[in-house]
């Protein structure tokens, strides 16, 4: 008895957030003294820090260091599952998407289930380093990172671009008040991206969102802007090396949301 009332006053080593959102924005709770593991059973949502997006489809979750400001935009129901940790003895450094093989994903759900986790209990002890060896060993997702511009000029083309992937590079400008020239400067000294470049790496990504939620690959096309699909696919392949067929298949079947909006769950 004496050792578990020990265990409950102690800080926890893992705290859980499970939570079925419906699309929005969302800011999860926060920590400095925190690292997070985000995955999202349903979806994709896009993690979002300072000048830097990150596209998650299931199959992948964001590794998150503590002290990293962010929110999370979800265009469709997700179902999250974040562990919360405290950090290694070794600060990660920047944000880090890994690839979630299916014992990972069980691990991470189990434990979030679990939480709070101690490690002065031996169970637990042993689901922390399982979970902390199966991270670090994960290889890196294919890119699912958009570097973002901070100028206020070139920030509003970029907005008005990931709102409507259709738009015409000048339009966007125009409504930005600037000039192609002016813009393409911004976005290179920003992002390392031309202009085009950038606008197809941001449709590439918004691609990866609409077929985690299940649309068919020629819709797909048509909604991130592209008149022939096998302009789409030539693009979709040089940004991920794979067809956006076999990425919709290795994604899986889209998973069927709860009847219920989802309950919030936080430990610890």
């Amino acid at each position: 008895m004496r050792r578990i009332l020990s265990l409950v006053r102690q800080e926890p080593d893992l705290r859980g957030y499970a939570v079925t959102h419906p699309a929005g924005v969302v800011v999860a709770p926060q920590s400095g003294t925190w690292d997070q593991l985000v995955h999202s059973a349903t979806g994709a949502p896009v993690v979002v820090t300072p000048g830097s997006r990150w596209t998650i489809p299931p199959g992948r979750a964001a590794w998150i260091p503590a002290g990293t400001t962010h929110r999370l935009l979800l265009r469709s129901p997700c179902r999250l599952r974040i562990a919360y940790l405290r950090p290694a003895a070794e600060a990660s450094v920047g944000v880090r998407v890994v690839v979630v093989s299916p014992l990972l994903r069980e691990l991470l759900h189990h434990a979030v289930r679990s939480a709070p986790l101690h490690r002065e209990d031996p169970s637990a002890a042993a689901v922390l380093h399982l979970l902390s060896t199966l991270v670090e060993a994960a290889p890196t997702a294919s890119p699912l990172h958009l570097p973002m511009p901070r100028d206020e000029r070139a920030a509003a083309v970029a907005d008005r671009l990931l709102d409507d992937p259709s738009c015409e590079l000048a339009t966007a400008c125009g409504a930005a008040a600037s000039s192609r020239r002016t813009v393409e400067r911004l976005f290179a000294e920003a992002t390392g991206l031309s202009l085009g470049v950038w606008r197809q790496q941001a449709r590439v990504l918004r691609a990866v969102q609409l077929l985690a939620e299940g649309h068919p690959v020629e819709r797909v096309a048509q909604m991130v802007g592209y008149s022939a699909q096998s302009a789409f696919g030539v693009a979709f392949r040089e940004h991920l090396g794979t067809s956006p067929a076999r990425f919709a298949r290795d994604l899986g079947p889209p998973a069927r949301p709860p009847s219920r909006a989802g309950l919030l769950v936080t430990h610890g």
